[in-house]
């Protein structure tokens, strides 16, 4: 089990309460690998079979678009969490995301290149559906969307409840990803195929490591009692069912073309 061994503590609370807290958040962010967000059928088809052009056409759109807000997801938590130490973290994840301040880095447009490399090479042109307004998405695709932002408004232990279930599905969702593609290297000069798993790589590598354990410390933070906490888990158990209908709607789409 992942969890974060020290929790800067604020005055006001007991060393006690925050590790009954860190327990609850340990067990709760745990609960994922058993999820419908990790253990459903769209990552077993990903990684036994290539899909073809029309499949990986409703992949490519309707992943881009549900990872598109993730900046505004946490900037959403940032503004509804008070908490100063929590908001350092939260920052630093934000800053992740913004490539560090440098636009080639930026996370967004990152993962629009490893789309373009799939689909040029799979599907015969680039990814292209980047605005949302002329996009064809399915219905929880925009429900994952629409709803998480709503999540990360409510209050602040239900935003770092969302939080932590957007970080602790991360690291292993990049991982069957990258597995998945795997299957497409033939189509690709080994430099150019790793060069388009960067997106894949990055995550995998340090910042979904560092963002489960920032999520963890916010989460924690924002338990000032058990109403806190029950907060907590609604934001992280809606958000986790949210990315299950994601992926199993995404299934079905898939197999009927």
């Amino acid at each position: 089990m992942n969890t974060v061994t020290e929790i800067p503590v604020p005055a006001s609370d007991s060393k006690q309460a925050q590790e009954i807290y860190l327990q609850h958040v340990s067990i709760l962010a745990n609960q994922v690998y058993k999820s419908r967000a990790l253990d459903n059928e769209f990552y077993k088809l990903w990684m036994k079979e290539k899909l073809n052009p029309t499949q990986l056409e409703i992949f490519a759109d309707n992943y881009y678009h549900w990872i598109a807000p993730t900046v505004d997801r946490l900037a959403m938590t940032f503004v509804a969490t008070k908490d100063l130490i929590s908001r350092i973290e939260i920052l630093h994840n934000i800053r992740d995301e913004l490539g560090g301040g440098h636009l080639d880095g930026v996370h967004i447009f990152v993962l629009r290149r490893w789309l373009d490399g799939l689909l040029t090479k799979n599907a015969g042109h680039p990814f292209k559906n980047v605005d949302p307004s002329t996009t064809v998405l399915l219905p929880a695709t925009s429900a994952l969307t629409t709803k998480s932002l709503e999540l990360c408004v409510r209050s602040a232990p239900c935003a770092n409840g969302a939080i932590l279930a957007q970080e602790w599905h991360a690291y292993t969702q990049f991982v069957m990803l990258y597995e998945g593609f795997r299957q497409y290297m033939q189509a690709y000069e080994l430099d150019e195929f790793h060069d388009l798993c960067e997106y894949l790589y990055i995550h995998i590598g340090w910042a979904e490591k560092e963002h489960k354990e920032q999520s963890i410390i916010t989460a924690v933070r924002s338990c000032a009692n058990d109403q806190d906490l029950a907060e907590l888990e609604y934001g992280y158990n809606t958000f986790i069912d949210l990315l299950g209908d994601f992926w199993d709607q995404l299934h079905k789409e898939i197999v009927a073309h």
